[in-house]
């Protein structure tokens, strides 16, 4: 049996595991978020190539009958529009090339010597400065109340002998008397002065700072798109080759190889079409898996939450719960379970095994078969991914066949096997 110390005690490293396997996780969406994004670049690469491979030169003619032969009137006008895209980024360019603030964007940009940095770098700590006295003054007691009034001046409406018998008055007084204490002055007037200096500087001196950010901001913006201009227009063939690409990939997944047959170096096309299409599938399969791996990352955060709360009404009324107790059994249920650690272990292990498959054309585009047993040889279970279990069951008798050229032996798998 354990005591109620025992299990406070038990929690706390219960709950310290938890966060750990919950960064764990967590970090291991990120990774397959990464892989997912140098998988998007490849497939974009990929789309390239296929055209390529069709069309080794990009023109408005080839892109003409390459959109008659694939029924794809888009690819027709891709490179009109691709001209006209060229000419507006042109003009662009220009425009803001011709920018006085642009052209001086480095003078004024210019870490540590820039005209608008320098100004930045003198101004911000000038204002920090000033702006945290101000901010201290501003939280003394009453305050305001005796700024508004005019405390220790002519306005203040609270005069003569009998100002002593008002109570307002006597709060005033106890207030003003400590802030003169606390600010080691003389005088609540030195005081009021001192607060309308710094309210003036710190308005004055934080609108400039503003307004030098904001230049800053502007400048940035203009380099920026200026930048991401020139490098538009330098990719304007790459992204209709893209584009392109992922039409002539359509038509292939449509047709096959008698769409192949209809294409230049068909036969070379409908491989790279299974290279784009088990990218996808890669995709794909890491996008469930980050969708199974955020299942469990919710399921950890409900059994903390419990374990915490249960942790804390112990704590919070110790007498009451003094005598309570905890069989083996409860202890075991609630505290040492790493099945947390060995679904991150299972799922980092998938999430690797997937990204770094690249023997596209083990199978033929004409076959049918799935692409999880083929990139995993069958050793990984993915029945909580939807393509996975729809395939499974509407294949009773799918037994896969495993590539025994490279056997490591391994024979743990999802233990699907022909029951026909």
């Amino acid at each position: 049996m354990f005591s109620l110390v025992d299990f406070i005690s038990r929690a706390g490293t219960q709950l310290s595991a938890y966060d750990s396997q919950r960064t764990n996780l967590q970090t291991l969406v990120s990774e397959n978020e990464q892989r997912r994004s140098e998988l998007k670049k490849r497939i974009g690469n990929a789309y390239a190539n296929l055209l390529v491979t069709i069309l080794p030169t990009l023109t408005e003619e080839g892109l003409t009958t390459l959109s008659s032969t694939i029924n794809a009137p888009r690819v027709a006008r891709m490179w009109g529009d691709m001209k006209k895209r060229e000419q507006q980024l042109i003009e662009e360019i220009r425009r803001i090339e011709s920018d006085d603030e642009f052209r001086k964007s480095q003078a004024l940009l210019a870490p540590n010597s820039g005209v608008l940095t320098s100004q930045i770098e003198e101004l911000e700590p000038m204002y920090n400065k000033l702006k945290q006295e101000f901010d201290m003054l501003n939280s003394l007691p009453r305050m305001q109340r005796l700024l508004q009034s005019g405390y220790g001046t002519d306005r203040y409406p609270h005069k003569g002998f009998f100002k002593f018998l008002n109570s307002e008055y006597l709060e005033d007084w106890k207030n003003a008397d400590i802030i003169l204490e606390k600010l080691n002055v003389n005088s609540f007037i030195d005081v009021a002065s001192r607060y309308y200096e710094l309210s003036n500087q710190v308005k004055t001196i934080g609108e400039s700072l503003t307004d030098v950010r904001a230049q800053v901001k502007r400048v940035q913006q203009k380099v920026q798109k200026h930048d991401n201009d020139v490098a538009e227009i330098q990719h304007l063939p790459e992204n209709i080759q893209q584009e392109a690409g992922r039409e002539v990939a359509l038509f292939l997944q449509s047709g096959g190889e008698t769409s192949a047959k209809k294409l230049s170096n068909g036969d070379d096309a409908l491989k790279l079409f299974t290279v784009i299409d088990g990218m996808n599938h890669q995709m794909e399969y890491l996008e469930q898996l980050n969708q199974k791996i955020s299942t469990d990352i919710g399921d950890l955060n409900q059994r903390a939450d419990k374990l915490r709360d249960e942790k804390a009404r112990y704590e919070q009324d110790r007498y009451k719960f003094r005598n309570k107790q905890f069989t083996d059994e409860q202890f075991a249920n609630r505290f040492g379970n790493d099945r947390y650690d060995r679904a991150y272990n299972r799922y980092n292990r998938m999430g690797e095994t997937i990204y770094v498959f690249n023997d596209y054309n083990r199978y033929s585009p004409f076959q049918e078969f799935l692409w999880w047993d083929v990139m995993t040889d069958g050793r990984l279970d993915g029945n909580f991914i939807p393509e996975v279990h729809e395939y499974y069951n509407q294949h009773p008798g799918y037994n896969y066949e495993r590539d025994t050229t490279n056997n490591d032996n391994d024979t743990s798998g999802s233990g699907w096997s022909d029951v026909s």
